[in-house]
């Protein structure tokens, strides 16, 4: 992935949703991108005439909600001149998102999350959770306590994948476009003769594929991934946390409640799930 085309946006109206929405035009500004507000409209289990005609007013209200906002970004001194379309779905949310991804050639998605409200819910919300582990494109998730101030600091995890190798190289560009610095970031239980190894072969690779002088890199020493990465952001603080999806069970665990306390920064920080 080289730069992003077309990012599909989907709201559901909420403080969350309306959170996230200048981060998915702040990036369509830079890398010229269109974007379009999607709405997901659930099928109802009874579809009497009653319901049937229900579900067409909540679709003409969805619309002019969307319609409406699209006029506004037209006024927008900033992002007049971004490209918004608008979709509507009748269907149960992940798959409509998913199918619209394909159907409309999305390459990039941007969600609202509801970050931790408390240590007992969930950080990201069952949709924005089967989104990340079902995409076949980037994710992009913003918690509801993030506020659009740039990225000047980006975090990329690497586990060592051939793969972060290309996901690395999208991360490049997006920190040139936003003038920010890079710290590839990996989390080791011990710092043995092999983790060193590995550590220079990956920095080596990284160099001959993305020679940017702004990009530090990073060994970390602990016994757990997500305590690791807690504890560099603590120190060193972050604007974007990025991951690759290599593995999909680790996102379900990722996602699992019992993680919210180590994941207690991503109440203001972004979180990019490459794939």
């Amino acid at each position: 992935m080289k730069t992003i085309n077309h990012i599909l946006f989907p709201t559901d109206f909420s403080p969350n949703a309306v959170n996230a929405l200048p981060f998915a035009l702040e990036l369509a500004y830079q890398f010229g991108a269109d974007i379009t507000l999607f709405h997901a409209i659930e099928e109802p289990y009874d579809f009497s005439s009653v319901v049937e005609e229900y579900k067409g007013k909540l679709t003409k209200t969805v619309e002019t909600k969307l319609k409406e906002k699209i006029e506004d970004l037209k006024k927008d001194t900033r992002y007049g001149n971004v490209t918004v379309h608008y979709a509507i779905r009748i269907g149960k949310v992940i798959r409509a998102i998913l199918e619209e991804t394909e159907r409309d050639e999305i390459d990039f998605i941007v969600m609202g999350t509801q970050g931790a409200t408390s240590l007992s819910k969930r950080l990201f919300g069952s949709n924005t959770s089967d989104v990340i582990i079902n995409s076949d494109v980037p994710v992009f998730t913003v918690p509801k306590d993030a506020k659009l101030e740039g990225f000047d600091h980006i975090t990329f995890t690497t586990d060592y994948h051939e793969t972060d190798l290309e996901a690395l190289d999208f991360i490049a560009i997006m920190a040139e476009k936003f003038n920010s610095a890079i710290s590839v970031v990996h989390v080791d239980e011990e710092e043995s003769f092999e983790s060193l190894i590995k550590y220079k072969g990956f920095k080596q690779q990284v160099h001959e594929v993305t020679p940017l002088h702004h990009m530090s890199y990073e060994l970390v020493i602990g016994e757990d991934f997500f305590d690791g990465i807690r504890d560099f952001i603590t120190i060193r603080g972050s604007s974007l946390l990025t991951m690759t999806r290599n593995d999909k069970n680790f996102f379900r665990k990722l996602f699992d409640s019992s993680y919210s306390k180590k994941l207690s920064f991503y109440t203001h920080i972004p979180l990019l799930i490459m794939v």
